[in-house]
């Protein structure tokens, strides 16, 4: 009968300071700490899952209580060594503080602290997910941990130190553990593979270590999941398709067609990602870390950097790049963005990610960012034969200066007649043209939403920012503090006035209806009021 498999993260799990991966720090001080013999009573480790926390706590074990004396380095080979390494020593006691975490359980282990060790030098209690433990129980732990028995050495271990109470922290000699960069996990898998012969390429490697976010029990998992998925070589392919993330591929064909406008080859790559079991969430969170990869890469950052931190063909992403402007992906990342944030709250995720791609596209064309050549023509509209002054056709900075009661004042349009208009009208469209350049050049998200200004009106303090009667949007994101603040000192700076910038939208005015010699037939028919 064959043994039982043994997982490869507890089979390659680290037996001495020296297959300590990523720790420099921690290792070099717990090196001089068993060298001169300068044991502590208690010590904290702290740092994210999978980093060797737990690890580290039971080498800790095995330099105090070898055989051949405390040292650095264990032998592996004495009964001490192989019973820690076994789990059967009866000396070293491991706690689950998440299951084990009322003051009763913290009672108890006072009451077992008392007693000498069975057969090593030193007893050793492990505490993992120590922050999990009641206030009580700390209580009860705190004076013990402070002058425990001289044959006792607490060791905890926790993902969130800024759970534990200071009293426990400052009891403790703490060691920071920091996530395993990239690289050092892409070479002990390598090692790892070779061992265990399985057959894996480096780039698959790399996006198994990335995935992992620094953890590299989570790598050894992973590859451990993927070392039966395949007879033939591992590529990222084959990775992705396990992890359920986006590929490369997918990636690098999307976005070349929301480069190119081919908005139909863009929306049918997502809808047969979705029929091959990619969720639209994923595909959404993948295109946004695309999408960011390419701003670095954008604003200089190097291929090495690229390569070593993100699982990607530095070529596939340098021909990306330049299909975009820089301003475009920044827009493009900000869509994202919002989408991935709604995905959650949205009726259907594979529609909202389509109608998505139709706004990418746009981005990515221009649509957004053009300029108006002019602005849309007024409407004729032919005066009545009696026309009294209020039934003046009026320009919009007339309309502007006329306040409603509680209303805000809506702007309309000047309406063309055969005479021209006067020359005290205030608005300006070379004005608006100013203005959305000024803004461009310091802030092109904020710019994105002024590409439909038709007019600035100046009413005294006031530069009235006048907008299509349908900019609801661009109004309201204008309307936010900090971009009226910013639109106010831009057009004050081009102006050499100080004003305060209001978005409006203009409100285009018709015939009055009721002046219609048949409406009014109708009203004194039905004796209909307004």
């Amino acid at each position: 009968m064959s043994s039982a498999y043994i997982s490869l993260y507890r089979k390659w799990r680290s037996q001495s300071l020296d297959e300590i991966v990523g720790q420099e720090f921690a290792v070099r001080t717990l090196n001089n700490t068993f060298k001169s013999g300068r044991i502590a009573h208690a010590y904290l480790f702290c740092g994210p899952r999978g980093v060797g926390k737990t690890s580290l706590a039971r080498i800790l074990a095995k330099s105090v209580n070898c055989e051949t004396g405390i040292t650095p380095s264990p032998c592996q080979v004495c009964q001490s060594c192989k019973s820690i390494t076994d789990g059967t020593n009866l000396d070293v006691i491991e706690i689950d503080a998440a299951s084990n975490r009322g003051v009763d359980d913290i009672r108890q282990l006072r009451e077992r602290v008392k007693f000498a060790p069975v057969s090593s030098r030193f007893k050793v209690y492990i505490i993992d997910e120590v922050h999990m433990l009641t206030g009580e129980a700390f209580n009860a732990l705190l004076k013990t941990l402070e002058e425990p028995p001289p044959h006792v050495i607490f060791v905890l271990a926790t993902t969130e130190p800024h759970k534990i109470p200071v009293t426990i922290l400052s009891r403790c000699i703490r060691f920071d553990l920091k996530r395993i960069p990239t690289d050092m996990q892409v070479q002990l898998l390598r090692r790892i593979s070779d061992a265990e012969e399985i057959k894996i390429t480096d780039d698959a490697l790399r996006l198994l270590a990335i995935d992992s976010n620094g953890s590299l029990r989570d790598a050894e998992s992973l590859l451990d999941q993927v070392a039966s998925f395949t007879d033939g070589e591992i590529d990222t392919e084959d990775i992705a398709m396990m992890l359920g993330v986006t590929g490369e591929k997918f990636l690098h064909k999307y976005l070349l067609h929301i480069a190119e406008g081919n908005i139909g080859e863009a929306i049918g790559l997502v809808r047969e990602a979705y029929k091959n079991g990619k969720e639209p969430e994923q595909i959404s969170k993948d295109l946004l870390l695309r999408v960011h990869i390419l701003i670095l890469s954008a604003v200089g950052v190097s291929k090495q950097e690229l390569l070593s931190d993100y699982a990607v063909d530095p070529e596939l992403i340098s021909q990306e790049s330049s299909s975009f402007s820089s301003s475009s992906l920044r827009l493009m990342e900000m869509k994202l963005r919002e989408l991935v944030s709604q995905m959650r709250y949205t009726f259907s995720a594979l529609a909202s990610l389509e109608m998505t791609t139709l706004e990418l596209s746009d981005i990515a064309s221009g649509a957004v960012l053009q300029l108006p050549e002019q602005a849309p023509q007024a409407v004729k509209v032919q005066a009545p034969k009696t026309q009294t002054k209020k039934e003046e056709a009026f320009a919009p900075s007339q309309a502007l200066a006329k306040e409603q009661p509680k209303k805000e004042p809506e702007v309309q349009p000047s309406i063309v007649q055969d005479s021209k208009p006067k020359a005290e009208n205030s608005s300006c469209s070379c004005l608006a043209d100013k203005v959305k350049e000024a803004v461009k050049e310091t802030d092109i998200i904020l710019f994105a939403f002024l590409t439909r200004l038709l007019d600035v009106v100046i009413e005294g303090n006031i530069a009235q920012l006048v907008l299509p009667s349908d900019a609801e949007f661009e109004k309201a994101r204008l309307s936010e503090r900090q971009n009226q603040e910013k639109l106010s000192m831009i057009v004050s700076k081009l102006i050499g006035q100080e004003v305060t910038a209001k978005p409006q939208l203009l409100k285009v005015q018709t015939k009055n209806l009721v002046e219609d010699d048949q409406v009014k037939a109708a009203f004194d028919l039905f004796k209909g009021k307004i």
